[in-house]
């Protein structure tokens, strides 16, 4: 993987210091790149090798498939559609792989376009944040999410019917996106203003502190209950869990404060600055509030900690254009150094 980092290092570089005037095809380019490798990735990564198991041996084609057909691995029947419709077209592995990729990275331009002031930047913050987590390793999540973010639009223009509707079909590609429905209240009944952020990062703080034994026992509890996210409550995960030691809680608390306080001299930027806000926030509040699960934490939060593609290259604007392209040169290394501590150590 030293090759990668190396790519990607360039790549920012190229990104920062690009002066070509459609950059709308390179990040098509880019994104097209990612797509192959992804179909093309070693069998090694997690999860990979039982994906293409399911598909080979248990996905049938569009004429084979039957009343009696279900996946296999997993339980959400629009992603077994999904691969049905590749089966017919093509029973290679690493087409399928491929495709479902190319998918979710249209998702992520569209989202790109609609939400991240710079898109290459914001690309750069994707690859080197969520790229190996979603589309190499959890590619049902990392479809989903990207769809669910597509619909955020929907929030703020209160059009709740049109939200609950591109949920339910990302939830057909994953359960878990049902967790982006209280969103819409979150952002549409309360002030999520400067106070709000605070107090509510506060009581998080609380109860990842002081409330982790109640909290534990209702959401493990809840999960077998109900038979939903049971392998991240299990055992291995809490013993794993490094509770507020994780240090990603206080970089997004400390990207949610530099992107609220900074209100006046962003908002202009987009016309979706409070919706992303809203989003990164309650994004923040998961993380904290169930610290003590390694996966349940990580894996739920990551949806609007998506929005990070937003939020970080909108923080260059903070800089006058004389400064600016420091701030991409530094803003590059640190996604660099992101990007290779993200890289598993079997790869490395």
């Amino acid at each position: 993987m030293l090759f990668e980092y190396i790519l990607f290092f360039v790549f920012c570089v190229i990104v920062t210091l690009s002066k070509f005037k459609n950059k709308d095809v390179i990040l098509i380019l880019s994104l097209i790149a990612l797509s192959i490798g992804a179909g093309l990735r070693e069998i090694r990564w997690a999860d990979t090798d039982a994906y293409i198991i399911s598909f080979m041996n248990y996905t049938p084609s569009l004429v084979e498939l039957s009343i009696d057909s279900k996946p296999f691995g997993y339980a959400e029947l629009g992603f077994f559609w999904l691969g049905c419709i590749i089966k017919s077209i093509s029973d290679n592995p690493q087409v399928y792989l491929g495709t479902i990729a190319g998918i979710s990275l249209f998702f992520l331009y569209k989202d790109l376009k609609k939400y991240s002031i710079l898109p290459l930047i914001g690309l750069c913050t994707y690859i080197a944040r969520f790229f190996m987590g979603r589309n190499l390793v959890q590619i049902r999540a990392g479809l989903a999410y990207l769809i669910v973010l597509w619909g955020i639009k929907y929030i703020q223009e209160k059009k709740f019917w049109h939200f609950i509707v591109l949920v339910w079909v990302a939830s057909l590609i994953h359960f878990s996106s049902w967790i982006a429905l209280p969103l819409y209240f979150i952002h549409n009944w309360l002030p999520v203003n400067k106070k709000t952020i605070l107090v509510g990062l506060g009581i998080a703080f609380i109860l990842g502190a002081f409330f982790q034994g109640p909290i534990s026992a209702f959401v493990t509890d809840q999960a077998n209950d109900l038979n939903i996210a049971t392998t991240y409550v299990q055992d291995s995960f809490v013993t794993r869990a490094k509770g507020l030691a994780n240090p990603m809680i206080y970089f997004q608390c400390f990207l949610l404060l530099a992107y609220t306080f900074l209100e006046n001299r962003l908002v202009h930027n987009t016309k979706y600055y409070y919706i992303i806000r809203s989003g990164y926030f309650y994004s923040t509040l998961i993380l904290i509030s169930f610290c003590s699960f390694t996966a349940l934490s990580g894996r739920t939060s990551t949806m609007f900690a998506t929005l990070e593609f937003a939020v970080i290259p909108s923080l260059i604007y903070l800089f006058n254009k004389k400064n600016r392209i420091i701030a991409l040169v530094i803003m590059g290394v640190l996604l660099s150094t992101i990007f290779y501590l993200n890289i598993p150590i079997t790869f490395r």
